[in-house]
Formats: structure tokens, C-alpha cells, sequence
């Protein structure tokens, strides 16, 4: 079996939220032909695909994808989730909206959008808004060790954006890889191995399709939005530098 610990040095996130989308689609090929390979081989081939440049092409197409889905999403969605915990419009809990909005303009310097500039200049107020949001997570970000449950909502967001982004390919895989299995059994016989990877690519598209939705990532977005501005408190009450 081929460790990961022979992958080149990357960060927590790259690892969690774009190689991992990028094994679990390619899981079917791997079911599939891993057996045959000897690990011999396996041992020498692995390492130096991973470090031929192959896996930083992966990691810039799974977060290509990522983005492409996030743009998607944003029109579905009437905005991402860090945005609408901040709008007037969408508000569902009016003294928490109250006090994230006044905690955030404090920080940031500059007034929020109020309701007449969402509704009449939403798009200036959609700036202002990831502006804020962005200068937050920048403050979010100095102080990581601080916050470990806003990198690690981060982290789950980024790896359900990216998987979805990619599902087209986990599920072709998937469907092309039960052709494969079908293949074998008709031409060399019943096979105990092919069977059981006939099963796990069963199961393995029927549950890309029914689980990686759009409702999974947005889920996860939520969360971690909540997340975000729960640090708000802390860095607000946090003494300034002089």
C-alpha cells in the first residue's frame, strides 16, 4: 500500500479539501486495478507520479472545479453563506444579525449596507459585504491556533465544494469501472475479487449520486459561516496593538 506520507509536503488544507476530493473520485480505479499491480511496482511508481508534478496538475484542476461549483452555487443560493448572515433582507434572528453587524463594522472601519443600499444598489452592497468578510478572515487566519473550529469548518467546506465539483468524474468512474468488472467476469469467469469490487463500485456511485448534492455543500457553508462570526467575539474583545 502506498503511504501518503510519500507525498510532497502539503498544508492541512491542500491535503484535506483538494487531494482528498481528487483519491476519493479516482477510489473506483483504484479498487479496480491496485490488486493487480505488485507492490513492488506500486512502491516505485506511486512516489514518483506524486512528485512528477502530476499531483500539483490534480490539485489546481479539483480546486478549478471547486470554484467553478462556488460560482454555481452562489447565483442558486442568492449568495454565499457568509454573505447572507449579514444582509438585512435575509435575516432570521434579528439581535444576533444586530450584533455580528456591529462588532464587524468596528473592525472593519466602514458602515455595513443598510436596507435601502441592498435594495438599491445590491450589487455595491455584495462587495461591501465579502470586502468585510475577507478583512475578517484575514484576521481569522493571523491567529489559526486560536480558532480551530473555523479552519476546521474551513477545511470540511473547501473538501464538499471540491468533491461536488468533481462528482461528474467520481460517478464516470465509477460507471466505467462496473463496465470493467462486467468485462472481466464475462470473459474469465466468476471471480471472488472482480465481484467484490463489482459491489463496492455499486455502492460507491449510488452513493456519490444520493449524497454529494448541492444541499451538502450549502450545509457545510452554513456552519462554517456561523463559525466565522462566532470568532468575531473573540477578536473584538481582543486588546489593540499600539
Amino acid at each position: 500500500m502506498v503511504s501518503l506520507a510519500n507525498l510532497p509536503a502539503l498544508s492541512k488544507y491542500t491535503l484535506h479539501a483538494r487531494v482528498y476530493p481528487a483519491l476519493l473520485a479516482a477510489l473506483p480505479v483504484t479498487v479496480l486495478v491496485v490488486p493487480l499491480i505488485p507492490s513492488a511496482a506500486a512502491a516505485v511508481v506511486f512516489p514518483l507520479l506524486a512528485s512528477s508534478g502530476l499531483l500539483l496538475f490534480v490539485v489546481q484542476q479539483v480546486r478549478s472545479f471547486g470554484i467553478k461549483t462556488e460560482e454555481r452555487l452562489k447565483v442558486q443560493w442568492d449568495g454565499i453563506p457568509t454573505t447572507r448572515c449579514l444582509r438585512l433582507r435575509n435575516v432570521t434572528n434579528a439581535p444576533l444579525l444586530a450584533r455580528r453587524r456591529e462588532k464587524l463594522q468596528a473592525m472593519y472601519g466602514e458602515p455595513l449596507p443598510d436596507a435601502e443600499m441592498e435594495e438599491s444598489e445590491p450589487t455595491a452592497a455584495e462587495e461591501v459585504y465579502v470586502a468585510a468578510t475577507r478583512y475578517l478572515i484575514t484576521k481569522v487566519r493571523q491567529n489559526d491556533d486560536k480558532f480551530p473550529l473555523v479552519q476546521e469548518e474551513n477545511i470540511s467546506y473547501g473538501f464538499r465544494r471540491n468533491f461536488r465539483g468533481i462528482k461528474w468524474l467520481a460517478v464516470a468512474l465509477g460507471v466505467l469501472c462496473l463496465v470493467a468488472d462486467g468485462l472481466l467476469l464475462y470473459f474469465l469467469g466468476t471471480s471472488v475479487q472482480v465481484v467484490i469490487a463489482a459491489a463496492v463500485h455499486v455502492v460507491y456511485v449510488l452513493a456519490i449520486l444520493f449524497f454529494v448534492t448541492d444541499s451538502w455543500v450549502r450545509e457545510i457553508g452554513e456552519r462554517y459561516a456561523d463559525r466565522l462570526f462566532e470568532a468575531l467575539d473573540a477578536i473584538g474583545d481582543a486588546p489593540s496593538e499600539t
